[in-house]
């Protein structure tokens, strides 16, 4: 998926103007049969590791990541674009039988570490499990900072489950998206912020599922968060929103909301009697 797809999709999902992606410098190649020692990242020599074409990248540089499993625990700066799930000559994705899982070597560090300064990050197609966190991304102004990084992040098409924390956000960032996506069996938080000022978040066509709780927002100022199309599922304890407002547009849920902060629009609890609602694996905006 090319950054001017990706963009697209954002616009028309979020009605938001995201700025911040460039023009690709160059494109890197990951498979689970390359070489981090004699693999140049070309798709004829990819890299084996996630990380060494992070360490041999640049900003505005995509990173194509073939279907398989990778021990590592990922830290990337931000103006870095991931793509997983290809096959193994990476002409086509499989994002249901030949997706690329990110097994963190450590339960003590997120599976993907976003290091956010004045930036964007695009991650999409990926499973990632066993980590303190399946993604973080700390911006480098503070949760009780007025000012904002200018970083910009989109997440889509995503399995993350079985970490402690699924996604952890701290910091004031401009725009968090996080489309078609499965975030479950999570044993903290399904998804987790902690952003200040003008902060706008946006989940879309996301089920949150089992997880120790479904979204817990500790916001103050102007943050706001957007969820549209969204099913909240046997999350086991409640989430809360402090100070910021959380919209539900469209979602479902086996219980509602209680924080003042949650305003519902056309949403619903009677969530058995729709079936089996879930994510759209192949990333479909409905």
């Amino acid at each position: 998926m090319s950054a001017v797809k990706i963009l697209k999709v954002v616009a028309a999902a979020t009605g938001f103007a995201v700025t911040g992606i460039g023009a690709s410098a160059a494109d890197l190649y990951v498979s689970p049969s390359g070489s981090d020692e004699t693999g140049d990242g070309s798709k004829a020599l990819p890299y084996k590791t996630i990380q060494c074409a992070v360490d041999h990248s640049a900003d505005h540089d995509w990173i194509y990541v073939a279907g398989g499993t990778y021990g590592e625990s990922v830290v990337t700066p931000t103006y870095r674009y991931f793509s997983g799930s290809w096959n193994a000559d990476f002409t086509a994705r499989d994002l249901r039988n030949g997706r690329s899982v990110v097994i963190s070597t450590s339960t003590a560090s997120p599976c993907l570490s976003i290091t956010a300064v004045a930036g964007t990050n695009v991650v999409s197609g990926f499973t990632f499990t066993g980590g303190s966190d399946g993604v973080q991304c700390k911006s480098t102004k503070g949760s009780s900072s007025n000012d904002q990084d200018g970083s910009y992040h989109i997440f889509s098409q995503l399995i993350v489950t079985n970490n402690v924390d699924g996604l952890a956000f701290a910091g004031s960032f401009p725009s968090l998206c996080l489309i078609s996506s499965l975030v479950a069996d999570n044993s903290g938080n399904g998804y987790y912020q902690n952003s200040n000022h003008g902060t706008l978040a946006y989940m879309y066509n996301c089920t949150l599922a089992n997880n120790g709780k479904g979204i817990c927002r500790d916001n103050q100022y102007t943050a706001q968060q957007t969820c549209r199309n969204c099913v909240f599922v046997g999350n086991l304890a409640g989430g809360r929103t402090s100070t910021a407002y959380t919209t539900f547009n469209h979602c479902w849920f086996t219980a509602v909301p209680t924080s003042q902060y949650a305003v519902l629009s056309d949403c619903r609890t009677d969530f058995e009697s729709f079936g089996n609602f879930g994510i759209s694996t192949e990333g479909k905006i409905f």
